[in-house]
């Protein structure tokens, strides 16, 4: 995969280890920005999805 393929909202969930409504919930907040919208299914650049993932990494890191 390159940064620039795109991931449904459920590929995303199971790559970053969360339920799929978790994935909107990042949406609606902000944390992640859809790529594009293909009859209403929203999209991720696996680069967007990363660095959310990283993110989360580092924000538990800081908890534990």
């Amino acid at each position: 995969m390159t940064g620039t393929d795109l991931l449904t909202a459920g590929q995303v969930a199971e790559r970053a280890g969360v339920h799929r409504t978790t994935v909107h919930h990042w949406e609606k907040d902000g944390k992640i920005t859809a790529a594009a919208t293909v009859n209403g299914i929203r999209l991720f650049t696996v680069e967007e999805v990363d660095r959310v993932i990283a993110e989360r990494a580092t924000s538990t890191e800081a908890v534990s």
